[in-house]
């Protein structure tokens, strides 16, 4: 059998193979996060479906979620010698929170326009992401929800139904606090023209999280 057909028969198998991992990570991300031979299984078979697969047959559900392979400890200390791994799994946890949501098509992008954001910005928004603290914030008007829901991702309101009020200010007050730990002008103005650049679907990402 020819090389090409081998690689035909084998990818099928290996699409299957992430399938199932893919659907671990989704429904109990706190054991796969525990597991590195399953991170490191997962990554091989990155590497493999590459090496088979043409661009223009990737498996579409799981585009993206390459971002969210966490490293080795021990790579993780060799690039970061002072790093804290625990905060670090931690980060990327509540990065799949938002991640996951994302359509598949639009996970890449959304991955290089927060890379591109400057660091303060995006150390700002780690640290929001992972703050479990109680912040104040009542709850929005009747005239701010109905605004809100003329924002980019502003369709999550419905789904918010009679909890809008309070979610939305939730959402409000934690980007207030994200904002107040930014050191420049030019981080905040980043930010906002990040914010208001996301798809909907990704904001809708963005604010579920915030929400909770």
């Amino acid at each position: 059998m020819m090389e090409t057909d081998l690689a035909e028969v084998a990818l099928p198998t290996i699409i299957s193979e992430i399938t199932a991992i893919e659907t671990d990570m989704r429904t109990n991300r706190p054991a796969y996060n525990r597991d590195t031979e399953k991170q490191a299984r997962l990554r091989d078979l990155y590497d493999r479906r590459a090496a088979v697969q043409a661009p223009t047959v990737l498996d579409e559900d799981s585009q993206g979620m390459e971002a969210l392979m966490p490293v080795l400890r021990s790579d993780f200390y060799k690039q970061c010698p002072d790093g804290d791994y625990a905060l670090y799994a931690k980060y990327l946890r509540h990065c799949g929170d938002v991640m996951l949501p994302i359509p598949s098509g639009e996970r890449r992008s959304f991955v290089a326009r927060f890379e591109a954001l400057p660091d303060g910005v995006v150390q700002a928004m780690m640290t929001e992401l992972a703050n479990t603290a109680t912040v104040v914030h009542g709850r929005c008007t009747e005239k701010q929800v109905r605004d809100a829901t003329r924002i980019n991702g502003g369709s999550v309101i419905h789904e918010w139904g009679q909890e809008a009020p309070e979610k939305m200010a939730r959402v409000r007050a934690r980007l207030e606090r994200m904002l107040m730990t930014m050191e420049t002008d030019r981080d905040v103005s980043s930010f906002m023209d990040w914010l208001s650049g996301l798809s909907d679907g990704a904001a809708r990402a963005v604010y579920r999280k915030l929400a909770q």
